[in-house]
This record gives C-alpha cells, sequence and structure tokens, in this order.
C-alpha cells in the first residue's frame, strides 16, 4: 500500500470540504469519489468499446470496461465502514485499487493513449489507496497492513 503524497497533498487541498470531515466521513467521501469516477469511467470505456475500430486499443477498452463495471467493490465498502467492519472495507477498496492499476497498465499500451482516461483511472488507485492508509491508521484497532507507525510529517501536515 503505496500511497503518491504529492497526489494525496495537491487531491485533499483541491477539495476544501475535506477539511471539515472527520476521519469516517472522510473516508465515506473519497470512496463516494471513487464510485462517481468509476460510473463515469465506465461510461467512457463502453462507448469507446462500441465504436472504437483498432482491435488492439478496442480489446484494452473491454479489459478496462470489465474491471470498472466490477463497482461492487466499491459498494461492499461502504457497507462495510458503516458496519465498522475494517477487513472487508480494507479487502474492497484494495480489490478496486488493484482493477485500476491493471487498467492503467493495459492503457498505457494503447497506440492514442486518452489522457482523461488514464488520469480517471490514476485518480481512482490514487484514491483507494489513500482510503486504505486512513483504514489502517485511523480506524481499525489491529494493524495489520502497516507495522510501523506514520512518520511525523504526514501527521503534523
Amino acid at each position: 500500500m503505496a500511497v503518491n503524497t504529492s497526489f494525496c497533498y495537491e487531491f485533499m487541498k483541491s477539495i476544501p470540504q475535506i477539511a471539515t470531515l472527520d476521519i469516517y466521513d472522510l473516508t465515506k467521501f473519497l470512496i463516494n469519489y471513487d464510485f462517481q469516477i468509476t460510473l463515469d469511467l465506465t461510461k467512457h470505456f463502453q462507448s469507446l468499446t462500441n465504436n472504437t475500430t483498432d482491435r488492439s486499443s478496442k480489446d484494452s477498452y473491454k479489459l478496462c470496461l470489465d474491471l470498472f463495471s466490477l463497482i461492487d467493490p466499491l459498494e461492499t465498502a461502504l457497507k462495510a465502514l458503516a458496519a465498522n467492519d475494517y477487513d472487508t472495507l480494507n479487502t474492497n477498496v484494495g480489490v478496486m485499487s488493484q482493477y485500476a492499476e491493471e487498467c492503467g497498465s493495459e492503457l498505457s499500451s494503447i497506440i492514442k493513449p486518452i489522457s482523461k482516461l488514464s488520469k480517471g483511472v490514476s485518480i481512482v488507485e490514487n484514491v483507494s489507496d489513500i482510503v486504505l492508509v486512513i483504514s489502517e491508521y485511523f480506524l481499525r484497532k489491529k494493524k495489520i497492513r502497516c507495522k510501523k507507525s506514520l512518520p511525523k510529517s504526514i501527521i503534523m501536515n
């Protein structure tokens, strides 16, 4: 679970309402944010799959469509958060991060990449990773994924 710290900083800074949220509501906000981006990406991948004539690109878009159509992990993560079931939360958010990583890798092989898609996929992966860190360091009582404490620079900033 590696968090892109520059993305995290810029992302959090770009949404002023985040500063008013407690840890639980921040986690919920981030999962919902991922959910909305995922829905948007699914629509875009569906359109590209239907309209692209290049076979290689079409296959890449189809793989990403298949991955992002599986939004159940985010729905399950929201339910797990509400139930304080952090194992289920982490598992499902981790799955979404893996889907985004796989799709991003697939998109990098396309001859004419669409930067908006790559950016959206990257956002889903990065936001999911932020949720995993929040869950592990601030919501869970027993740490499973992280054996060390957070660096003071992250806590203090």
